[in-house]
């Protein structure tokens, strides 16, 4: 299969470019979809069947999924996985979005903060 040229790795932005270009996006994913995959997992976890939360102030609710359980541990375990040059330049990147809390794994067995869903549109970062 022919990929096109600017799928190529060497057309990749270098990790110099991407805060720039990038911390925006993450930002808003930070503020508005990570607060849901961390209370799901959180629901999941415990046996719940529904999640209920806050973002952006109004509320949201959705029937727990495994899948997006299951993408808040392949993301730890692969984040775990990396060296630690490669740790540090995903830690930069995301410092201050809110997707940083993907990467934190719980030691206390309690799953995810409860709270980890409530999110207003003011906020840049999340609630815990």
């Amino acid at each position: 299969m022919n990929c096109p040229a600017w799928s190529q790795p060497k057309h990749w932005l270098p990790d110099s470019d991407a805060p720039r270009t990038l911390s925006p996006l993450f930002a808003e994913i930070g503020r508005t979809y990570v607060p849901v995959m961390l209370a799901n997992a959180a629901a999941y976890r415990a046996g719940e069947s529904k999640v209920e939360c806050i973002v952006d102030d109004k509320p949201w609710q959705q029937t727990t999924f495994a899948y997006q359980a299951h993408c808040v541990d392949w993301i730890r375990a692969v984040y775990e996985a990396l060296d630690s040059t490669a740790r540090s330049t995903i830690d930069a990147l995301l410092a201050g979005t809110g997707c940083e809390a993907l990467l934190v794994q719980r030691t206390d067995g309690s799953g995810e903060s409860p709270n980890a869903c409530s999110t207003s549109a003011q906020e840049t970062s999340l609630k815990f």
